[in-house]
């Protein structure tokens, strides 16, 4: 009989332990939301903004976005955003028309000028305009892999737009069996220009 008498002291005891660790734990965990609260609303409600504080925010934001604006229309040099429209549409178009153009070279070539190599392989092709003495613009056609410039080839002014059927476009074309062609369209300038083959 003391052997069931002392397993049900042990049961109750085990029982009166595990509730009182329960309940410290629920009494923990409630004063910690609450904590977290008077930190929220101590954030959210520190004072109240009058009128002029309000006026004063308002226009540094204003101005803030003036300048946005100003930068947004500077790097979009070639096309000025209608001030109602908003940037989302045209910024998206502009994005596009600035993602930089791949070509193919399927031969060895050399910059006829310079002398610069070419090899077989695919390129990122930039324009780049050269303000010169005379007013008077130099297009040159860079061609990168990676972040290196490998060539950089003279081009031509042309009002042909190749047959192509988008605004940015850009292209190799075999000339002759000395000669490739390279043509390059945007909305700002085509441009032809040609290396030889080795």
């Amino acid at each position: 009989m003391k052997k069931n008498t002392y397993k049900v002291i042990l049961k109750i005891f085990i029982l009166l332990l595990f509730l009182s660790f329960s309940n410290n734990f629920v009494s923990y965990a409630s004063s910690e939301y609450e904590e977290f609260n008077d930190i929220d609303n101590a954030i959210q409600y520190d004072r109240p903004v009058d009128n002029d504080e309000y006026e004063r925010i308002i226009n540094e934001y204003k101005k803030h976005k003036e300048k946005k604006e100003k930068k947004l229309k500077k790097k979009n040099k070639y096309i000025d955003l209608p001030e109602n429209q908003g940037p989302s549409e045209m910024s998206i178009f502009m994005e596009t028309l600035k993602e930089p153009i791949t070509v193919c070279f399927t031969n060895n070539a050399y910059v006829r000028e310079t002398g610069e190599k070419i090899p077989v392989g695919y390129y990122k092709l930039e324009m780049q305009k050269v303000n010169e003495d005379n007013n008077k613009n130099k297009y040159y056609l860079n061609l990168f892999q990676g972040h290196k410039l490998i060539a950089k080839v003279p081009s031509n002014v042309t009002n042909d737009d190749f047959g192509m059927q988008t605004i940015n476009f850009a292209k190799v074309i075999p000339y002759d069996n000395k000669y490739l062609k390279i043509i390059y369209g945007s909305l700002e300038v085509n441009l032809e220009a040609s290396v030889v083959l080795e």
